[in-house]
């Protein structure tokens, strides 16, 4: 290193530009913590340090918590400055709070993240604050399932979003000219990544790494050994189709782990805007309404469900106490079955009746389905999604005054 430096330096005296070494320092990119000898320019010693920002990016060669800590709190100051818009109207839509969050907040806050080492620690931390402004722009419960934050907002994870950010710096980085010393580097940093990948570390070996976890580190190999590169745009496309997929998948595992989540499994099935909030777009009124139907999609408004469900001693406290049914109180049994509720849902009963009575893929039990929204057993009007929202929201709102 100190040969190269020096090589640097005499380049510099021949065409009489200088270094300041005052903002210089010596970072280390590796597995190994031993004593390293100093680095000097001239007669200045370069000093080793931990983290250093260059042209606005904050790069680690340790512990990135600092980091972290830093752009989780960059990201929610900048959703709080719009969170408080359009209040006199209800707030925002959830719609288009998603859009300025993912076109304002995230880009802000993961500017430069693809030269982070990030660990899982840090993904986590990243995550659960992802997960928490969705839970606000949704004004739903903080208790809310992790799998039943995002994707009736049409949101992925983070880490997915990470991972498209690194897959499309490594991208432009091949497309630059053969003649970008760039380029010529990372050439070398794949081809050695090729034959030692264990060994190898640093943020492209990182890329690298997470680009064999797609299973797309073949189409870079293909890239460099055929000369023949895909546009930045077909490597995208490819890029988020393979991570939607992956994404997907993920999600669907998770949603079956909570117990609580069954009937949302079968009303949200694919990571896309939730009919509620399309809704609540075209009908900007119904907001609150619509926040008050994602809560009971969730499991997160039922008012007894899973009170005592992990412990027997409890069963009985989870029995809706407002009719003679014997009953969890449920979902099911709030919106369709419980007595003390039967004259404020006559309104949906009437429509079943005028509907659906007479099909038989679509029963009493599945009813509950598509009043939550599921539009592929039957499909509903905007005109009638109105009155089951508004029959919910009075039932809701009596129910609550019982309470």
């Amino acid at each position: 290193m100190e040969e190269l430096v020096d090589i640097a330096l005499q380049f510099s005296i021949k065409w009489r530009f200088h270094f300041n070494p005052n903002k210089c320092v010596t970072m280390i990119f590796s597995s190994s913590r031993g004593n390293f000898p100093p680095v000097h320019i001239g007669a200045h010693v370069i000093p080793y340090v931990e983290s250093h920002k260059h042209v606005g990016i904050n790069i680690n060669s340790g512990n990135n918590s600092t980091i972290i800590s830093n752009m989780v709190s960059k990201g929610r100051r900048l959703y709080f400055s719009f969170q408080g818009l359009c209040r006199r109207a209800g707030g925002l839509n959830p719609l288009t709070a998603s859009k300025l969050y993912w076109s304002v907040c995230v880009p802000s806050v993961l500017y430069g993240v693809e030269t982070l080492q990030l660990t899982n620690s840090d993904i986590d931390k990243l995550e659960t604050a992802h997960r928490q402004i969705a839970r606000r722009i949704q004004r739903i419960s903080k208790n809310t399932s992790n799998p039943a934050c995002l994707a009736q907002l049409g949101w992925w994870s983070i880490e997915a979003h990470i991972h498209l950010l690194m897959m499309m710096f490594l991208w432009r980085l091949i497309l630059l000219p053969c003649s970008s010393i760039y380029k010529r580097l990372v050439l070398l940093r794949i081809t050695m990544y090729m034959h030692d990948s264990q060994n190898m570390t640093g943020p492209l070996a990182n890329i690298l790494r997470i680009s064999k976890l797609h299973n797309l580190f073949g189409r870079v190999c293909e890239a460099i050994n055929t000369g023949k590169v895909m546009s930045k745009g077909q490597w995208k496309k490819l890029v988020k189709e393979t991570l939607w997929k992956s994404e997907h998948n993920r999600w669907t595992l998770s949603c079956h782990l909570y117990f609580n989540l069954d009937t949302y499994t079968q009303v949200i099935t694919s990571i896309e805007p939730c009919i509620w909030w399309k809704l609540a777009k075209i009908y900007p009124g119904v907001s609150k309404k619509a926040s008050v139907m994602v809560g009971l999609l969730t499991d997160e408004y039922a008012i007894l469900s899973r009170t005592g469900c992990y412990d027997k001693s409890l069963q009985s406290q989870r029995l809706c106490k407002f009719c003679d049914r014997n009953e969890i109180e449920s979902v099911w049994h709030f919106i369709l079955n419980c007595d003390a509720l039967s004259d404020l849902r006559q309104p949906i009963v009437k429509w079943y009746q005028d509907n659906l009575s007479t099909s038989m893929s679509v029963g009493w039990h599945k009813f509950l389905y598509v009043i939550l929204g599921n539009d592929h057993l039957c499909q509903v009007s905007n005109e009638d999604r109105l009155v089951f929202l508004g029959t919910i929201f009075t039932m809701y709102k009596y129910r609550m005054s019982l309470h």
